[in-house]
């Protein structure tokens, strides 16, 4: 059990498909994406709860049949700065709403990109 914003970076990492409790909301994206493993946004209380009991309820789109994409978007776009990737996330959460997004990225991404600018 850990009590942590980030809990990948204390060794807390699920495996792949693993079904795991996590209540803050920047990590859901981190551990669904990256890790592979599946959580969904919980309260505060869920995840001790499951800590303690050692088990996670499967629900929503923790289950496969939950887990397609409703809506598939194609970003075509070239992203110049961090203020046009969060514009761009802004703008397909407004037309999406909460249906799940299938985002296939075709970016053309700038030279600057690989320059020191970002890595300040």
């Amino acid at each position: 059990m850990v009590w942590t914003c980030v809990p990948y970076f204390i060794g807390s990492i699920p495996l792949k498909g693993e079904i795991c409790a996590w209540a803050e909301s920047s990590s859901i994206p981190f551990c669904n994406s990256v890790l592979g493993a599946r959580t969904t946004r919980h309260s505060q209380t869920s995840p001790m709860a499951a800590a303690v009991l050692g088990i996670t309820p499967e629900f929503g789109e923790l289950l496969d049949i939950n887990r397609f994409g409703e809506i598939l978007v194609e970003v075509t776009i070239e992203l110049n700065s961090s203020t046009d990737w969060g514009a761009s996330g802004y703008y397909v959460g407004r037309i999406t709403g909460l249906r799940l997004q299938y985002l296939r990225l075709i970016i053309l991404l700038p030279q600057k990109l690989l320059t020191n600018e970002y890595h300040q």
